[in-house]
């Protein structure tokens, strides 16, 4: 004998059913107030992190999202107007590929100010630099370097011997000003020590072994003027020795200030997957779930709309959290004289609309483990410690078991919010996200077929 609804044909289609789930989660108080408590409570935090937020190595990196590193030794000397720059490398460290010294003008000394370089890398041969990119590339057998400044252009050149030589090219470098610090460099990225620990990780940027040594260092202003003497200890005379330290470019230790507000989804997250496991639990225990049923005998459909109602609050929540957590947090963090990338963009527009999509996933997971996971503290902390506790413990794993934990566990989520490449990143933003939405399909779809086999 079977069981036929009473209820009018189209009144149980999918969207009736959504908005009955809907009217639940916003009428019944306690739920609703954890609604409100997850987004209130995750801006809360973000203001934490960003007061909590001081100075570090990141206070040496530039671009639109602190990805690169400014953080060369640089001795330098002040040049006013146009004038010539002239050395031959004699030496420097051949292990470290990634390595360069050369010449350099820039507008001052601070990170990110515009500049213009000419450098060797081992092996690499000549290269001429701007804007942190690679502009030309030379011989590998030229070490005499020089550049001239003819108000914003600058051309380098390059010789084997000093006395005939080819030019790599021309940049137009814009903002130098009249003023210019003029000088050699020398970078050692290899140097770089990372030490991961539980909860955090210290990136340190030491002096490498190998210095880089110059001799026939000419600085010729057009201008007539007395220069200043050099930024170091350093004899005006034919052989300057410069220390290799920090680097140039493209980093993959800098830190990434976007995805640190953000984290703070992570107090929200745990408010939403508790919901989720409460709000099944409730119905299901108090007998209002047996009661939708008898009314809807299609189970799937009922159980897919109360996904989608909690999808759709944990969104809503979402929203308010990222963007409130964000903005607040990075004007607070901007208050101490801190880079934070805005939220212009795209990389960071990307990471705060898709908090909202990893809230909605997480709550979705926890709702599909609620259901074959019939104990509420279980299935809260099944459910939490599959989100969670990879990225906890992945500090103090070594980078690439950290790696491979993140990329195969609903953890894998949280990769929408980084916004920058680094050399721990397990998987790119989209592909992680995709992996919770994987494992909250599988929940919800195994949830859906256990309650289609029990008698609730």
């Amino acid at each position: 004998m079977s069981y036929r609804s009473s209820l009018p044909r189209g009144n149980d289609g999918f969207p009736q059913l959504f908005r009955a789930e809907w009217t639940k989660l916003r009428t019944v108080p306690g739920w609703l107030l954890t609604i409100v408590a997850a987004a209130v409570l995750t801006i809360g935090t973000a203001l934490l992190v960003a007061a909590a937020t001081t100075r570090d190595g990141d206070a040496h990196t530039a671009g639109p999202l602190g990805q690169y590193a400014d953080s060369a030794s640089f001795l330098h000397r002040t040049m006013t107007g146009n004038g010539t720059l002239v050395a031959r490398l004699v030496s420097q460290n051949e292990k470290d590929t990634g390595a360069e010294a050369g010449l350099m003008v820039r507008a001052g000394t601070e990170p990110g100010s515009p500049y213009a370089a000419i450098a060797v890398a081992p092996g690499q041969g000549t290269r001429l630099e701007t804007g942190f990119g690679t502009e030309a590339t030379g011989s590998a057998d030229a070490h005499w370097l020089k550049l001239t400044r003819t108000d914003a252009l600058i051309t380098g050149y390059e010789s084997a011997d000093g006395a005939t030589w080819t030019q790599l090219g021309v940049m137009t470098v814009h903002g130098l000003g009249e003023r210019i610090e003029t000088g050699l460099f020398a970078t050692a990225p290899g140097s770089i020590a990372v030490s991961r620990g539980l909860g955090g990780e210290t990136i340190e940027e030491r002096t490498g072994p190998v210095p880089a040594v110059f001799d026939n260092v000419a600085v010729t202003p057009v201008l007539a003027q007395t220069l200043p003497p050099w930024s170091a200890p350093a004899s005006d005379g034919p052989v300057l020795t410069v220390p290799a330290a920090g680097d140039l470019g493209l980093t993959p230790y800098t830190g990434d200030r976007a995805r640190d507000l953000l984290s703070s989804i992570m107090i929200g997250l745990v408010a939403i997957v508790a919901l989720a496991v409460l709000t099944f639990s409730a119905e299901s225990r108090g007998g209002l779930l047996r009661t939708t049923f008898i009314a809807v005998p299609r189970r799937g459909p009922v159980l897919a709309a109360k996904a989608a109602a909690l999808a759709a609050a944990a969104l809503a929540a979402g929203l308010a959290a990222a963007f409130g957590g964000y903005l607040l947090g990075a004007k607070l963090v901007r208050g101490k004289g801190i880079f934070v990338p805005s939220l212009g963009e795209p990389a960071v527009l990307r990471a705060v609309l898709g908090t909202p999509l990893l809230l909605a996933l997480a709550g979705v997971f926890g709702l599909g483990v609620a259901m074959f996971v019939r104990s509420r503290r279980v299935a809260i902390a099944t459910a939490l410690v599959l989100l969670l506790l990879p990225r906890i413990i992945g500090t103090a794993l070594p980078a690439a078991a950290a790696q491979w934990l993140e990329r195969i566990t609903p953890a894998a989520g949280f990769a929408i919010q980084q916004t920058v490449h680094r050399y721990d990143t397990a998987i790119g933003p989209w592909s992680g996200l995709g992996v919770l939405a994987l494992y909250a399909a599988a929940a919800l779809g195994i949830g859906i077929w256990w309650v289609r086999r029990q008698r609730v």
